[in-house]
């Protein structure tokens, strides 16, 4: 994993570049787990064109997904179903057993509400590329 990978700084928008001073220590941590570089670099510039000033990280897998967990005290994960090698409902479990005050977006390319509705942890789906189903 290259530095620009791990650790990465999400840029803020151009109106928001001249924050305080003391803003950094109010930047999320945020971590992107999928094992497609494109999507985790496209959740990267969608949360800097939102302006949220994050510190973003990336894991490919999910035992490097929850060795980052287990390290670090991420305030939103942002996780894709189909990992290969691990299940993607399992390692939401695991990430929510680790950091259970940890905001967790599970991303899929499947568009399966029915995998949403059965765990029952997830309050929102969102079915790439976007559709947002609510299943609060």
């Amino acid at each position: 994993m290259s530095p620009a990978e791990v650790g990465e700084t999400i840029p803020a928008p151009a109106a928001a570049a001249a924050a305080p001073a003391g803003a950094a220590a109010g930047r999320l941590r945020v971590l992107v787990v999928d094992d497609d570089v494109v999507d985790r670099k496209a959740v990267r510039r969608a949360l800097g064109r939102a302006g949220v000033h994050a510190d973003a990280a990336d894991a490919a897998t999910g035992p490097e997904a929850l060795d980052m967990v287990a390290a670090a005290d991420y305030d939103c994960v942002f996780l894709d179903y189909n990992i290969p090698g691990s299940d993607g409902l399992n390692l939401l479990r695991r990430i929510l057993e680790l950091r259970p005050h940890a905001a967790v977006v599970m991303l899929t390319g499947q568009g399966d509400e029915q995998v949403a509705v059965m765990l029952r942890l997830i309050r929102r789906f969102v079915p790439e590329p976007g559709w947002v189903i609510d299943l609060g």
